[in-house]
């Protein structure tokens, strides 16, 4: 019947507005405010005690003491009813006809697309959505990119082709004197350099070697309590690693 069409899209619509309506950028936005290293929104489903939605995110971030990288599923509750209270389906629905596409006619070309991505989200578990966001992570590095591997300072030499493109990417990392094989990129963290090129070169450093100039920016370290001394950083950041010996091969276990 014509009054069990409209009652059934109306139903429809209100299920809709919880998980797939609100821009994921709100929600996203929100969680941050709440915890800054949040990424991704995962899933999003009303409390069964409370008027709150639970919001089930990724986190990932850098452990300060060893750069290195991690990834969480975290949950948090929030009063979404503001959210909600934008979306005016109820008015819409009284002033249209019964026989319509709801959502075409209530949302935007933005908002359709926004709509599709969320219910791409809501189909795949949030264990999913972290594999998947690892593994882009893994993906997003580059040959010849500073980065830290084991917390010491490394330079991405080469990325191994995959037998399963569905497998975080590996890398080769050269550490000092040794070249790591088939690291995966969830283990590595992007290192920054600071462009110092800019300033002055001090001739007197420049004239020391390379190893005279670590041993004296180690002991600018200490002094200044992890801040060194940014004359010697600046040509150390020209300067090529020290080889002592043969490159050392390490493949790892993949």
């Amino acid at each position: 019947s014509r009054r069990n069409h409209w009652s059934y899209n109306r139903i429809m619509v209100s299920k809709t507005i919880i998980k797939k309506i609100i821009p994921m950028e709100i929600i996203l936005n929100k969680v941050k405010s709440y915890d800054r290293n949040a990424k991704k929104i995962t899933n999003i489903r009303k409390c069964s005690y409370s008027n709150d939605y639970i919001v089930e995110y990724i986190k990932s971030g850098i452990v300060p003491y060893n750069n290195k990288p991690y990834f969480n599923i975290e949950i948090v509750n929030f009063d979404l009813k503001s959210e909600m209270r934008d979306i005016k389906i109820d008015e819409i629905l009284k002033e249209k006809p019964i026989e319509f596409d709801v959502e075409s006619i209530i949302y935007t070309d933005e908002q359709l697309k926004h709509l599709e991505k969320l219910r791409n989200v809501q189909s795949k578990s949030s264990s999913k959505q972290l594999e998947e966001f690892i593994k882009e992570y893994s993906d997003n590095f580059k040959v010849g990119e500073p980065v830290f591997y084991n917390n010491h300072h490394g330079i991405i030499t080469f990325k191994h082709k995959l037998k399963n493109p569905n497998k975080n990417s590996l890398w080769s990392v050269k550490v000092g004197d040794k070249e790591f094989r088939y690291v995966n990129g969830r283990n590595l963290t992007k290192r920054k350099v600071e462009d110092l090129s800019n300033r002055p070169l001090d001739q007197k450093l420049n004239k020391l070697t390379t190893e005279r100039l670590l041993k004296m920016y180690k002991r600018s370290l200490v002094v200044g309590r992890g801040i060194g001394n940014i004359e010697i950083k600046r040509i150390l950041n020209e300067r090529e690693h020290i080889q002592k010996g043969e490159t050392k091969i390490i493949n790892l276990y993949h």
